[in-house]
């Protein structure tokens, strides 16, 4: 069977129904429309119902707050021209599945917010600063403050974003720690700091920042 609509959506599920219902063959969209349903509706259509739809775009419409993972997305990706996640979902995975999910395969998904379930490089998570997400969760890999100040100094960093930060560094600059500070929502553990050096307004900021319990 082939379906060929030029535009406009069809439902994951209607897919899944045609697929059951043809008993000679496989069914094919030829056009660029856009398929829309939850992630498990998607998966089922395409992936085990295995509906060919090379040309088309996909509208995964899972409410705000659902966990999705994100080798799921890369799957998807593989099956179709592009992937659009529309609401606030809650993506996971490594931060090796979620750097091809959302940068390689190019995913879409500006409302959602992002967990990373293992620890994440500095080069991964500044690798998602590149696309347009939600809150970034994660503890970083790296303790030093020459490879952390790369989440401070790359666009994107933000302190909406929930990175736990444990320094390994004996001496300090105040200005570093206080920009590493400004990226996160979580507290940097400091506790390996033994000596801090800068300006004396560098240095009153990072005092003000112990106060409030920042670092």
């Amino acid at each position: 069977i082939t379906i060929t609509d030029t535009s406009g959506t069809i439902e994951a599920a209607d897919l899944s129904t045609i697929e059951a219902a043809n008993t000679t063959g496989s069914v094919t969209l030829s056009g660029a429309v856009t398929i829309t349903g939850s992630e498990s509706q998607l998966t089922t259509a395409l992936i085990t119902d295995e509906v060919v739809a090379d040309s088309a775009a996909i509208s995964i419409t899972d409410s705000n707050g659902t966990d999705i993972d994100a080798s799921d997305l890369s799957a998807l990706a593989a099956k179709v021209d592009a992937v659009t996640v529309q609401n606030a979902v809650n993506i996971k995975g490594t931060d090796g599945q979620l750097k091809s999910a959302l940068v390689t395969d190019g995913v879409s998904a500006a409302s959602a917010t992002v967990e990373i379930s293992s620890t994440a490089s500095v080069a991964n998570v500044t690798s998602l600063y590149s696309v347009d997400t939600g809150k970034i969760t994660a503890t970083v890999t790296e303790g030093d403050v020459s490879t952390l100040s790369a989440l401070a100094t790359v666009d994107g960093g933000a302190a909406t974003n929930a990175l736990t930060i444990n320094l390994t560094d004996n001496s300090v600059t105040a200005s570093d720690i206080i920009g590493l500070d400004g990226i996160t929502s979580i507290a940097v553990n400091a506790v390996s700091v033994e000596v801090v050096t800068g300006s004396a307004s560098d240095i009153a900021s990072f005092r003000a920042a112990i106060d409030a319990g920042t670092i």
